[in-house]
């Protein structure tokens, strides 16, 4: 009895190192890849700065295919895990070159992002349902953090818990999205759900709009 009780404990013991050490790797990578990416910005700032020229340029000669455009590149950073903050603001940024006054230039931008966000959304939603549900639930059980949305989300308010992460800055949006399609909400859910991402966005966006002036 006492050597089952060990063996459990001892599993369990080694399920929590194993755990926190996948944690601190993953800390680890994103701490690299931030301040790698801080530097490549700090060395090529003067190429980027040319590329954001002519990427603004051509906004303005193809306002609606550059709409379309932004809106297609936030889809696919939400369904290949890329964080959206840095493409809402360069959106913000290059609709300030096109429209003069703040509210349609923001207008614009948000309009692209969200749409992007949203059916993006919406995809990821659907491939964490039936499409890689087993990736989504390994990941899920292993991490801390992902097990207490996971419960949290399958609770009678759901939809309110999920609205409230959307609100939230700092969760990953793009992870969020698969999760949720382990969990008991419906489509109409999640495209509800989804509006949550709006003031993140528009304060992106309209960050990116200042940015010029900063």
């Amino acid at each position: 009895m006492n050597e089952s009780i060990d063996s459990k404990r001892s599993s369990r013991s080694n399920k929590e190192i194993e755990e926190a050490w996948h944690t601190n790797v993953l800390r680890g990578l994103f701490c690299g890849l931030l301040v790698t990416g801080i530097i490549l910005i700090i060395m090529y700032r003067s190429a980027i700065s040319d590329e954001a020229e002519i990427f603004t340029d051509w906004v303005q000669i193809h306002p609606l295919y550059s709409f379309l455009a932004i809106a297609a590149g936030i889809l696919f950073c939400c369904v290949a895990m890329i964080p959206l903050g840095p493409w809402a603001i360069g959106a913000g940024y290059a609709y300030q070159k096109v429209y003069p006054v703040a509210w349609q230039a923001c207008s614009m931008g948000i309009g692209a992002v969200f749409a992007g966000m949203y059916v993006g959304a919406i995809i990821a939603f659907l491939l964490g349902r039936f499409m890689l549900r087993k990736s989504c639930a390994t990941c899920a059980h292993k991490y801390r953090f992902f097990r207490a949305i996971d419960s949290a989300i399958s609770d009678k308010e759901g939809l309110k818990f999920a609205f409230m992460i959307r609100l939230c800055p700092i969760s990953p949006f793009a992870a969020v999205s698969y999760l949720l399609g382990m969990s008991k909400l419906s489509v109409r859910d999640v495209m509800l759900a989804n509006f949550g991402s709006l003031p993140m966005l528009s304060f992106y966006v309209y960050f990116g709009y200042n940015l010029s002036s900063i």
